[in-house]
């Protein structure tokens, strides 16, 4: 079974935000944690921090980061890949079978808000 790590913050601006974010790519470029998970309450800034994340990883500036509330699922073309979920509407249904097989892959960074 593998190990799991949970950390909390508590960011108070944008900047400390932005830094969390660069801080995260660079350590994400070095070991993939495979996933992420993004919790806190409607306006916590979980979109944010991973807008910040994304555009730090290579091929990020060009990735137009949003809330994947409505769509469920955004995947950016970065290295790695970037699939990134908001599981908030999923409450009575389940994720298509395609987006299950991204929590598995290792070329991916699932980010789930």
């Amino acid at each position: 079974m593998p190990e799991h790590a949970s950390f909390s913050f508590s960011l108070h601006s944008l900047e400390q935000t932005a830094r969390l974010g660069g801080l995260l790519a660079r350590a994400i470029q070095r070991v993939n944690p495979g996933a992420l998970l993004l919790y806190g309450p409607l306006g916590a800034g979980k979109t944010t921090l991973s807008r910040y994340l994304v555009e730090h990883l290579p091929g990020g500036e060009c990735a137009e980061v949003a809330s994947p509330s409505f769509t469920i699922a955004n995947i950016y073309c970065t290295a790695p890949v970037v699939h990134h979920f908001d599981l908030y509407r999923l409450e009575y249904g389940g994720l298509d079978e395609a987006l299950e097989e991204s929590f598995d892959d290792p070329d991916v960074l699932t980010l789930v808000e």
